[in-house]
C-alpha cells in the first residue's frame, strides 16, 4: 500500500519533468484512428503500480526517494538518496531528516519553515515539484532543488514520501527515466495482458484468432520438443503477432471487399510495425524478431525480409502455420470453414511452399491422432460476418 501509494507520486513527477514523451515513439507507429481505443497512460500507469509492489520503482528512480516516519526520521532511502547523501542506510536510518541535509533548525531567520520537507512534518501539508534549497555532507553550498511531499498513511501510521529533483540533473533525466522503464518492465507480465486487451481495438474476431493461434502453436511447439522457455515465447508472441495491425486503418482492416494494391500494401506493415512495438520494451525485446517474420514464407516468397528456410526463426514458422490453420478453420468472407480433410489437403501442398515442410509433418499427424483440431469459440457470429478477416 505505502509502495502503491508512492508510485503514484513518481508517476506524477515523472510525466512533468520528462521532456520526451516515452511513448510517443509507440503512439507514432499506431493509425491515429485507434488512439481513443489505445489507452498508453493507462497501460503505462498500471505497469508502474505493479512494479511498486517490489520497490524496484523507488529503487531504480534517478533521483533521491525517502520515506520518513512522524518524527521526520528516515524509514527507507533509495539508492540515489544513499548516494547523494554520501552514506549508507545504516547510517542515516532512524536519523532525522534535517540533520541529514539541512540543520536541527526547523525555521529560518524569518520564521518560514526551512523547507517543505519540515513543513510537511510540522503540518502534513504536502507540495508539488517546489522549490527550495538543500545540502548534504559532501556539498559545501546549498543546491537548488525541486521538492515533492506525500503524506501517506499505512496501518494507522504515518509516514511522509519525499522525493528530491535536483535541477543539475535535469539533462540527464530524460535517459536515467528510460532506462527505468526498460528495467521496469522487463518482468512485468501483465503489460501482456493490456496489450492483448488493445491488439484488435473492438475486432471480436482477431482477439479470438490471436488467442486461438497462440493454443494451436503452443500445441505445435510442444510436439516440436521445445522446452519451458520456449513454449513461453512461443505463446506470448503468438498473442501479440497482430499487434501491429494497430497501424493498420479499421477501413482497410473490415473491408468486404478485395483489397487494392495499395491497400494490400499498407496491410503488410503489420509485423514490422508489431515487431517495432515490441522493441520498445525490454520484456519483449526477444519477440520482436518472430513476429517480425510470422508472414515469411518457407520457399523465400513471404514479406517482410522474403527469408527462405531456416532463416525464418523457428518460432515465426510454427506461428505461420497455426495462422494459417485458424484462418482457413474458421468463417472468412470468400469461404465457409474448411473441414479437417480440407485443411490436410491445402497443409500437404503448401509443404515447402509456405510451410516448414516438417511442422507440415508434425500438424498432420495431430490431426490425424485428433489433438489438433478447430476451435469452436472461434466461430464468428453473425454480427462479424462480412468483415474483412485478415490474417
Amino acid at each position: 500500500m505505502l509502495d502503491n501509494q508512492l508510485s503514484v507520486l513518481l508517476h506524477e513527477i515523472v510525466r512533468e519533468k520528462m521532456s520526451v514523451n516515452p511513448w510517443e515513439p509507440l503512439s507514432k507507429r499506431i493509425d491515429q484512428s485507434r488512439l481513443p481505443n489505445l489507452d498508453l497512460d493507462e497501460l503505462h500507469f498500471k505497469a508502474v503500480q505493479k512494479t511498486a509492489s517490489d520497490h524496484r520503482l523507488v529503487e531504480l528512480f534517478p533521483g533521491p526517494v525517502l520515506v520518513l516516519d512522524e518524527e521526520g526520521s528516515v524509514v527507507s532511502a533509495n539508492e540515489s538518496a544513499l548516494a547523494w547523501m554520501g552514506k549508507n542506510f545504516y547510517a542515516v536510518e532512524n536519523e532525522f531528516i534535517g540533520d541529514l541535509i539541512y540543520d536541527r533548525r526547523r525555521n529560518n531567520n524569518k520564521n518560514r519553515f526551512l523547507s517543505p520537507i519540515i513543513e510537511v512534518i510540522v503540518k502534513n501539508k504536502e507540495v508539488f515539484l517546489e522549490k527550495s534549497y538543500v545540502t548534504t555532507t559532501l556539498l559545501t553550498n546549498p543546491i537548488p532543488a525541486e521538492i515533492s511531499t506525500k503524506v501517506i498513511k499505512e496501518k494507522g501510521k504515518i509516514y511522509f514520501a519525499v522525493v528530491i529533483f535536483n535541477e543539475f540533473s535535469a539533462g540527464s533525466f530524460d535517459r536515467e527515466i528510460l532506462r527505468m522503464y526498460n528495467e521496469m518492465f522487463s518482468d512485468s507480465p501483465e503489460i501482456l495482458t493490456y496489450f492483448a486487451k488493445y491488439i484488435a481495438g473492438l475486432d471480436v474476431y482477431t482477439r479470438g484468432h490471436c488467442m486461438q493461434v497462440a493454443e494451436y502453436a503452443a500445441l505445435l511447439g510442444m510436439e516440436m520438443g521445445l522446452d519451458d522457455q520456449g513454449l513461453e515465447m512461443l505463446y506470448t508472441a503468438s498473442m501479440l503477432h497482430d499487434i501491429g495491425k494497430l497501424a493498420v486503418s479499421p477501413e482497410i482492416l473490415h473491408k468486404n471487399s478485395g483489397l487494392t494494391p495499395e491497400e494490400e500494401r499498407e496491410l503488410q506493415i503489420h509485423p514490422v510495425v508489431g515487431a517495432d512495438i515490441l522493441e520498445e520494451f525490454a520484456v519483449f525485446y526477444e519477440l520482436a524478431p518472430i513476429v517480425r517474420h510470422h508472414h515469411e514464407r518457407y520457399d523465400g516468397t513471404g514479406y517482410p525480409g522474403k527469408l527462405k528456410g531456416d532463416e525464418i526463426p523457428l518460432l515465426s514458422r510454427i506461428i505461420t502455420l497455426a495462422d494459417a490453420f485458424d484462418v482457413m478453420t474458421s468463417y472468412r468472407p470468400d469461404h465457409e470453414a474448411f473441414t479437417l480433410e480440407q485443411v490436410r489437403e491445402k497443409l500437404l501442398f503448401n509443404r515447402g511452399k509456405q510451410f516448414d515442410p516438417q511442422l507440415v509433418e508434425v500438424a498432420v499427424r495431430l490431426m490425424d491422432n485428433g489433438k489438433l483440431t478447430a476451435a469452436k469459440f472461434c466461430a464468428v457470429p453473425d454480427t462479424e460476418k462480412g468483415r474483412r478477416k485478415s490474417g
